[in-house]
């Protein structure tokens, strides 16, 4: 049984907690991504983890809130991966580039993740509020990225919004190729996006 004490909030959580939910998080992307979203019980969870459901329910108060926390972590990953490649970059087509390329790298790295994620995506009801955010923020995300772009003068002039959903969409459509593995070559299709937004967004150079 969870104390009605113990605390929610990561950031009051101890080492040896965070380290059990983190266990726990990455025993239910293996789960999930294994046995799909439907099959994956608190049982299976805590059997792949080698722990009794009560230490589940210790440190989540439902299923609900275990599937939120591992979206969660999902995006954190992606994040963590894809940050300090985009970072490295200066300029906004080089960054433009490596946001195509770390987003594809990652999906291919990490299946198990995106596997997992794309069944919560599907499946879980109701769909966490989580997911329709970090969408939104996503695209918030580009759209001032696109507006930089113009302003420092190597994109040219567009609609900053347009262009954040078409390239949002564009990476998104390779996930359940990826995740299906049915021959889809990642690599070629990050190569292709990078040349096709690149002559879509980039300024055109006066003539002499």
């Amino acid at each position: 049984m969870r104390s009605e004490n113990k605390p929610s909030d990561p950031e009051e959580l101890s080492f040896i907690e965070k380290a059990r939910r983190a266990q726990l998080i990455a025993c239910t992307i293996e789960t999930v991504a294994t046995l799909g979203y439907g099959q994956a019980s608190l049982a299976q969870i805590a059997k792949r983890a080698g722990v009794s459901k009560g230490v589940i329910s210790y440190h989540f108060k439902s299923k609900d809130e275990l599937i939120e926390q591992t979206a969660a972590a999902i995006f954190e990953a992606f994040g963590a991966f894809m940050g300090p490649q985009i970072e490295a970059e200066t300029t906004p087509r080089k960054k433009l580039e490596a946001i195509i390329r770390s987003n594809l790298a990652f999906m291919q790295r990490h299946r198990q993740h995106l596997v997992t994620l794309l069944e919560i995506l599907g499946n879980a009801r109701p769909l966490p509020i989580l997911m329709a955010a970090t969408h939104q923020a996503s695209l918030r995300d580009f759209e001032n990225f696109f507006r930089w772009g113009q302003e420092v003068g190597e994109f040219r002039a567009f609609s900053p919004s347009v262009m954040a959903l078409v390239i949002r969409n564009a990476i998104d459509l390779a996930a359940g190729k990826i995740a299906s593995l049915d021959g889809f070559d990642g690599n070629l299709y990050a190569d292709e996006l990078v040349i096709l937004f690149d002559k879509a967004t980039r300024a055109e150079v006066p003539s002499e």
